[in-house]
C-alpha cells in the first residue's frame, strides 16, 4: 500500500515525532506492506512539483496530517488536497487542534471524520511518549479497518 504523506513544513517536528511511533505499527502491519512517499524522497535535481504530483496520482491513499499551517499551506490546498480527498481512501489525523466551529477554512476536511485519540486528543496533545504510541496504536487499527472495508 504505497501512501502519501500530505503535511506542513511547518510542522516538521511534529510530524518527525508522529512517524517515530507510526512507522514501526505499518512496518509490522500483517497482510499489508506500507510504503511511505513524502516530499523528503525527491532526489536533487528532480522537479519537485512533478515528482509531488506523480507521487499523488500514483498512491492509494493519502495521509493528511492536519493543523493549522498545514490549512494555510498555499501548495497543499492548489496542488494535494483536492487530488487526496478525490480518492477512495484519505485518513485526516489531527496534527494540531483545529476548529470546526466555522472560524477556520477546512478546505474541503469539514465532512470528512478526521481521526483523533479516543479521548479526543490530537497528536501533539499526547504529550509523553507512551500516549504518542497508544494514539499510533489507535490510528493503525482505524488505517487497518478502512483497508478491510476497502474504502
Amino acid at each position: 500500500m504505497k501512501y502519501f504523506v500530505s503535511y506542513a513544513h511547518a510542522d516538521q517536528e511534529d510530524v518527525d515525532r508522529f512517524f517515530e511511533v507510526m512507522r514501526p505499527l505499518l512496518a509490522a502491519a500483517a497482510g499489508y506492506t506500507f510504503e511511505r512517499w513524502m516530499d523528503t524522497d525527491i532526489l536533487p535535481g528532480e522537479k519537485w512539483h512533478d515528482e509531488i504530483q506523480a507521487a499523488v496520482r500514483e498512491c492509494d491513499f493519502g495521509l493528511l496530517l492536519v493543523s493549522p499551517a498545514f490549512l494555510a499551506s498555499k501548495y497543499i490546498s492548489e496542488h494535494e488536497l483536492a487530488a487526496m480527498l478525490a480518492k477512495p481512501m484519505v485518513v485526516p489525523v489531527a496534527l494540531h487542534p483545529i476548529r470546526f466551529d466555522g472560524s477556520m477554512d477546512l478546505k474541503g476536511l469539514g465532512e470528512r471524520q478526521i481521526f483523533r485519540d479516543a479521548q479526543g486528543r490530537t497528536f501533539d496533545q499526547c504529550g509523553r511518549k507512551h500516549t504518542r504510541r497508544a494514539f499510533a496504536l489507535e490510528l493503525f487499527q482505524k488505517i487497518n479497518a478502512l483497508l478491510k472495508k476497502g474504502a
